[in-house]
């Protein structure tokens, strides 16, 4: 069994925190945009900011960690994504003054396609890819009816 250092969580925490900070800046400042200019629009350019900051920084981490087994490399997107989500939740209920009640179907999206950015990211970086395939449904069976 892999020990937990295999997963250099330094490395882990050092682009986590850079991927959320750089990205964290991008989405004030296209949102502090669209304010200033009036075009709700630019708000998206945050968004892909900040999507393209995860998947750089994810990428970086994985690359680091190519032995990682695939249970590894879930638990490696869980603990990002949880930690996402909970320092997301910290601003908006605490620096914001805003409820969980806020959150909009774009949100709900936006954290869709960070999870699907980092398992791309594990999935791009791995020696081993798990094989995807349907079953065989032409194979005859032992009781002689397929």
């Amino acid at each position: 069994m892999p020990s937990f250092d295999n997963m250099r969580p330094w490395r882990f925490l050092l682009c986590f925190t850079l991927s959320y900070m750089f990205g964290i800046t991008a989405v004030y400042f296209f949102v502090f945009s669209a304010r200033y200019l009036q075009q709700g629009r630019v708000i998206f350019g945050g968004i892909i900011a900040g999507m393209a900051l995860a998947l750089l920084f994810s990428w970086l981490y994985f690359r680091g960690v190519r032995h990682l087994s695939w249970r590894q490399r879930v638990e490696a997107v869980a603990v990002w994504f949880g930690l996402t989500l909970l320092i997301d939740m910290a601003l908006l209920i605490f620096v914001h003054g805003r409820s969980l009640a806020d959150l909009s179907f774009l949100s709900v999206l936006t954290y869709a396609l960070e999870i699907s950015i980092l398992f791309l990211a594990a999935y791009i970086t791995a020696h081993e890819h798990p094989l995807f395939s349907p079953p065989d449904l032409l194979m005859k069976s032992d009781d002689g009816q397929g």
